[in-house]
């Protein structure tokens, strides 16, 4: 049961690409892990007080000194989303999520180059055609915007890619 958790299920889409497992299931090793870290800790502690007290300390200063700054990455979505394109500059869902950031503060070109960023790395990440479709059509190329939009639903339909198309084919006063 131990080793079942350590699985690759977090890369297991089930329904819709939703991950439904992620890391939670590292949670149950984790306890387990720290409760043995734990007893050798109190065992330790038994034996040689002041060198268990300083190693404490060592290991408290470490994490303090890792942690703290990886905090400040959670004060916004902006350096959320910087953070994940520094850390991960091969994960698209990065990118899309850093190119969608600027979309909502109007840094239009800025999405624009991420967005260019992110199909080097893949083609196939449905929501990366659909901000660049919103990005194109913020630029006012309606038919890139347009093209954008079918290569998602070759990939895979979805309702936000119909409503992306009614909103070009409006866009372009293509009403019927």
């Amino acid at each position: 049961v131990f080793l079942v958790l350590y699985f690759p299920f977090s890369k297991i889409p089930l329904v819709r690409s939703i991950d439904l497992f992620a890391e939670r299931w590292l949670y149950a090793p984790s306890i387990g892990l720290a409760m043995i870290g734990g007893y050798c800790a109190w065992i330790f502690w038994k034996r040689y007080h002041k060198i268990a007290i300083l190693t404490f300390a060592v290991i408290t200063t470490a994490y303090v000194l890792v942690l703290v700054p990886r905090i400040a990455v959670w004060q916004n979505e902006t350096t959320l989303g910087e953070s994940m394109v520094r850390d991960a500059p091969h994960a698209v869902t990065a990118h899309t999520f850093l190119a969608m950031n600027r979309m909502k503060y109007d840094r239009v070109q800025d999405a624009a180059d991420i967005i260019g960023e992110g199909f080097k790395i893949t083609n196939r990440h449905i929501p990366l055609y659909y901000i660049a479709a919103d990005v194109a059509m913020d630029m006012g190329r309606l038919e890139l915007a347009e093209l954008s939009i079918k290569e998602a639903q070759i990939l895979g339909r979805e309702p936000l890619g119909d409503m992306a198309m009614a909103d070009v084919l409006a866009r372009q006063h293509r009403f019927q």
